[in-house]
């Protein structure tokens, strides 16, 4: 497992869900991500499913909790599974996350939660560029791929 021995695997397994929320301006497609002021990073919203609660119900709800924006959940595109040491704890979590093709309500804003400071509609470029993560930035080219072909259709 990576080098970690069996002391060290992970305790703890949990699933998030989220996505690329993207919109079409003057032929030219934006991605908008988010900044997380606590980690200094961009990010794509996502969180932790809650039980009882769909994939895509997460990613709708996470969306709305980090962004202030309302979005209708297009396809899957993105899952990846990875494992980190909990900053809290210590202790090593595995975790997968499910991204999903999201598309704004005619930018109808919610109230977002304090811990992000900050969104920007940019240039799927500039976003892989600001992104952090590689499994992000992945799912920022699988929505460009996605969204560009159902645009053509």
């Amino acid at each position: 497992m990576s080098g970690k021995d069996e002391a060290t695997r992970p305790t703890k397994q949990w699933t998030a869900a989220g996505g690329v929320p993207v919109r079409w301006v003057n032929g030219r497609l934006e991605v908008l991500v988010i900044h997380h002021r606590g980690q200094g990073l961009w990010r794509l919203p996502k969180g932790r499913v809650e039980p009882g609660e769909s994939l895509e119900e997460t990613a709708r709800r996470e969306t709305a909790e980090e962004t202030g924006l309302q979005v209708e959940v297009g396809p899957q595109i993105a899952r990846s599974s990875y494992e980190y040491r909990s900053p809290k704890t210590g202790a090593w979590q595995a975790k997968t996350v499910h991204h999903f093709l999201l598309w704004p309500r005619a930018d109808v804003l919610v109230e977002r939660e304090k811990r992000f400071d900050a969104t920007r509609w940019v240039s799927p470029e500039e976003a892989i560029e600001l992104l952090h993560y590689d499994n992000e930035r992945a799912a920022v080219q699988a929505a460009v791929e996605t969204a560009t072909r159902r645009r053509g259709e």
